[in-house]
């Protein structure tokens, strides 16, 4: 029993020295007014050398989550954009059983960024599109 509880000593320090030279940038949500949706489990990952930022989106209503997109955009500390990205949620109906489950899932990657940056997360709803007819001189189907 003592070498297995020595082993998972030695591993949990290993893993916290590895990670404490791995700072994560700070996660900021930016929240609308009277918006019915939400962010959970809004993270960031080292993955290979880019930086992975994922989480779930979920609604307090009935009739789930607008059409729209999730912004992300990474600042400095001084103020200065240093990358932005845009992602689509997946899957893109929030039904009952995904709202169960925690919300829809998004994910962007970004380049490394330095240890002082912040990740600004915001969703962005796309506004509905007005069916148009085509105006031609010469309409094909004479």
């Amino acid at each position: 029993m003592k070498p297995i509880i020595i082993g998972l000593a030695l591993s949990l320090t290993y893993i916290n020295a590895a990670q404490a030279g791995n700072l994560l940038p700070e996660i900021e949500i930016v929240n609308t007014d009277n918006q019915r949706w939400h962010f959970r489990q809004v993270l960031v990952n080292h993955i290979g050398t880019e930086l992975t930022v994922s989480g779930r989106l979920n609604a307090s209503t009935r009739y789930g989550l607008p059409h729209g997109h999730v912004d992300i955009a990474a600042w400095s500390a001084d103020n200065t954009l240093i990358a932005e990205t845009t992602t689509d949620y997946s899957p893109r109906l929030l039904t009952k059983r995904a709202s169960q489950k925690g919300g829809v899932r998004f994910s962007a990657k970004f380049p490394p960024l330095p240890a002082d940056a912040r990740i600004k997360v915001a969703f962005h709803r796309d506004e509905p599109q007005k069916p148009q007819n085509p105006v031609h001189d010469q309409t094909v189907a004479r």
